[in-house]
């Protein structure tokens, strides 16, 4: 079994920072810099990479999906000495298995590794909560699917903030029957006013919203 865990930081205290912390993995090697990681790999493909985004020779986030893309295998755990979340998402849409602050605790680390080597992915506690967010939005089925035609034109000038009246003239309708699409809509989606309407159609993904041809 591969455990073969890669340093790549052109920070030397940093690399011996990590190598300390995981002391109890006896298969540890480290590069310092962009051209010695991609033969290192090439010729002994690690389990797991901790890759420094200040690495020299490094492109950003561009040479990790690179890196991912020639060698599927090893597992990619990005360190950022200043993490933020969109660059945290963006590590993990480009293919990273993790994404953590290289000054982390000795004890964090050693968990953030175990937890990539199961095949696991590790973030911080706010950015997985972004995470769960847009999993939802991806996976729970939009509101616009659940209804007609006429109601799905109604919900969405509801989520652009028209009022009722203001509905009805642009459909050619009577105020009265936007009110009666209105019901029938928060009785199929169970939202309970057009507040929280316009706000899970507006969060909802582009191409989850059904489009009139």
């Amino acid at each position: 079994m591969n455990n073969m865990i890669l340093l790549a930081s052109g920070d030397e205290q940093v690399r011996s920072r990590w190598s300390e912390s995981l002391a109890e993995y006896r298969q540890v090697a480290q590069v310092d810099n962009h051209m010695r990681l991609n033969l290192f790999i090439s010729q002994r493909p690690p389990a797991i990479v901790l890759l420094h985004l200040t690495l020299p020779g490094m492109k950003g986030l561009t040479d990790v999906e690179t890196l991912k893309r020639n060698f599927p295998d090893s597992l990619i755990l990005v360190m950022a000495d200043v993490p933020f979340e969109q660059e945290g998402m963006a590590s993990l849409r480009v293919g990273a298995s993790g994404y953590a602050n290289t000054y982390m605790s000795s004890r964090m680390l050693q968990k953030a590794v175990e937890v990539v080597l199961m095949g696991e992915v590790w973030v911080g506690r706010r950015m997985m909560q972004q995470v769960l967010t847009q999993w939802r939005q991806k996976t729970e089925p939009s509101p616009l699917e659940l209804l007609t035609d006429r109601e799905r034109q109604v919900a969405l000038l509801v989520a652009e903030g028209l009022p009722n009246k203001r509905i009805a003239d642009q459909l050619g309708v009577k105020e009265r029957t936007v009110k009666a699409h209105l019901t029938a809509i928060f009785r199929k989606t169970g939202f309970k006013d057009r507040t929280s309407l316009a706000i899970r159609i507006n969060q909802q993904p582009a191409d989850k919203q059904p489009v009139d041809d």
